[in-house]
């Protein structure tokens, strides 16, 4: 409910500063917001699936606070992966295509940026749900 409220919020306000002659800031605005729901996009059903793997609400909160700081550092893991050897290659290889790089949403085109956030966002929900029909209740 809170989440369809933001996305209200931010197109009257987007609405209103077009109507108002402001149209230049609205399109800025409208691009920052763009790029920006790409990482929410994937952290969403992130969090679901990490709730569904823990008991703890505060640790999946935990651990989706790590994996979107672990997404902003993206391409550091990927050095890692470049420059380690043996079996610390394949650990940071595995976690390299495990964690989403957010940098994507600024360097890639809007197309295949969303692209690539969708697709990380339906394995993550497809996780979810796998973890969530083996779970007792």
């Amino acid at each position: 409910m809170l989440g369809w409220m933001t996305g209200l919020g931010i197109l009257a306000t987007l609405a209103l500063l077009q109507a108002t002659g402001h149209g230049a800031v609205a399109g800025e605005a409208g691009r920052a917001l763009a790029r920006a729901s790409g990482p929410l996009l994937v952290l969403a059903p992130a969090g679901v699936f990490l709730a569904s793997l823990v008991r703890s609400a505060l640790l999946a909160t935990v651990l989706t606070l790590a994996l979107a700081v672990a997404g902003h550092l993206a391409p550091v893991i990927g050095h890692a992966a470049a420059e380690a050897t043996g079996m610390a290659r394949a650990g940071w290889t595995l976690l390299s295509w495990l964690i989403p790089n957010f940098g994507v949403a600024d360097a890639a085109p809007a197309a295949r940026a969303g692209a690539y956030f969708v697709a990380y966002a339906a394995v993550y929900t497809v996780l979810a749900g796998w973890s969530f029909s083996r779970r007792e209740l």
